[in-house]
């Protein structure tokens, strides 16, 4: 009997959003651009570009062709790179995974869905009014909240240390992990694999995910 899967002969793309600029590197606001540069990692042959406020890189993760994008205008402005670029392409909104950290979520909780409201992210708000449509594959990495509206501004610009780094640094590699399998098994799996809190260490990573 001949197996069924996803339709590997579409290409998708991963969409990392973080905020352009040295100082921003390392933030929790910008995990979306690291997640982004570790799943470039774990491509074949990949190569890179440049798009209209947007940088690029394309290869394939088991077969899957994927491109790997990350605006270069300020988060907020997300929205206008990514639609020239899924234009360019000929790609479509539900073939996008979009990365981004999420205040409402606990240090290094992972959810992944198929859509829904920005739920106040203004990067991906800007992306959903850009593109027309809330039916965006997005993944959320908990970056916790810091108890007061006054303080948001601050601690999403700021770089978590001690406990926190470390749980930081692994939901960024655990969020990677998500994103991969997410471009071979769809939104279902993926999100049945990874959404949730952080496991412990030695089961960090589910089967499925190896290079191949």
């Amino acid at each position: 009997m001949r197996r069924t899967g996803p339709d590997r002969s579409q290409p998708l793309v991963v969409i990392g959003l973080g905020n352009p600029g040295d100082q921003y590197v390392g933030s929790r606001h910008n995990v979306g651009f690291a997640v982004a540069d570790l799943v470039t990692d774990r491509l074949r042959r990949p190569e890179s570009g440049q798009a209209t406020g947007a940088q690029w890189m394309s290869g394939s993760w088991k077969w899957r062709k994927t491109h790997v994008l990350k605006p270069m205008r300020f988060m907020n402005l997300s929205g206008e790179p990514v639609r020239l670029f899924l234009e360019t392409m000929s790609i479509s909104p539900g073939q996008c995974l979009v990365v981004i950290d999420d205040l409402d979520l606990d240090c290094g909780s992972i959810r992944i869905r198929a859509g829904g409201s920005s739920g106040g992210h203004k990067g991906l708000e800007d992306i959903i009014s850009a593109l027309g449509t809330a039916d965006i594959p997005r993944c959320r990495i908990g970056i916790g909240h810091p108890g007061t509206s006054t303080a948001v501004s601050d601690h999403v610009l700021d770089r978590p240390d001690g406990a926190e780094k470390e749980a930081f640094e692994r939901s960024q590699k655990r969020a990677s992990e998500s994103v991969l399998c997410w471009l071979v098994e769809g939104v279902t799996n993926a999100a049945r694999r990874y959404n949730g809190p952080l496991p412990q260490q030695a089961d960090e990573i589910p089967d499925g995910v190896e290079d191949s």
